[in-house]
């Protein structure tokens, strides 16, 4: 089994997501900051390296989320660990050689946009949970 990251960067106000649009090459999709976790590294040095490499931003603080997402590709197992990292608007990602394109959406297009299901399924939760941060005193921190 592969492990791996997926990291949903997330500007609150108001709230948007960054997708990120892989090359042809790669299989062409929208997903979230993506990668795999390096011999020797823990997860969250993973999120954050991932995170810098494919946008040229390293948030101040990753949150681990107890999700995760099992799949297979390629014949080999893969298992996520879900962060969200929290920017307070959106900023202009300096993208990697893996992706052609980003956009800062809101929930609801980035459904739309997302190719794996498992990937909306934790968009949904991840947004969820922003959105009940907000609301409670004191917000995200």
């Amino acid at each position: 089994m592969r492990h791996s990251v997926l990291v949903f960067i997330c500007a609150l106000e108001p709230l948007r997501v960054l997708l990120l649009k892989r090359t042809a090459e790669r299989g062409g999709w929208w997903q979230p900051v993506t990668g795999h976790v390096e011999s020797g590294e823990r997860p969250e040095e993973a999120a954050g390296r991932e995170t810098r490499e494919e946008t040229g931003w390293m948030p101040d603080r990753l949150i681990r989320t107890p999700w995760t997402a099992q799949f297979e590709h390629l014949g080999q197992t893969y298992r996520h660990t879900v962060w969200i990292a929290c920017c307070p608007r959106p900023f202009v990602p300096h993208l990697s050689s893996e992706h052609t394109d980003s956009r800062w959406v809101d929930p609801g297009r980035a459904e739309k946009m997302l190719f794996w299901p498992d990937n909306r399924e934790l968009l949904f939760r991840v947004t969820d949970w922003l959105e009940r941060q907000r609301r409670m005193d004191g917000g995200i921190t």
